[in-house]
């Protein structure tokens, strides 16, 4: 009786940790970013702070892109 009690606790164990590691995994896959679109963003971040002629004050807020990416990359905020 006592085998069949250690399996069942052993058997719920392992259940219970299996189901804990699916629904950690699980939101680490569905907020993936891929280097595209951080390039994209980048690139809207750049185009907006230079038509709002925010580069040299927000941009260094958001601490996302820097003045030189936005001028090296973009050809934005270069001045």
């Amino acid at each position: 009786m006592a085998k069949f009690t250690i399996t069942i606790v052993f058997c719920l164990i392992l259940i219970t940790s299996l189901i804990c590691l699916s629904c950690v995994k699980k939101p680490l896959e569905d907020n993936q970013v891929t280097g595209a679109s951080i390039q994209e963003l980048k690139q809207t971040a750049c185009e907006a702070a230079e038509n709002a002629d925010t580069c040299r004050t927000r941009l260094p807020e958001l601490g996302f892109v820097t003045n030189e990416e936005c001028c090296e990359l973009f050809g934005k905020c270069c001045k």
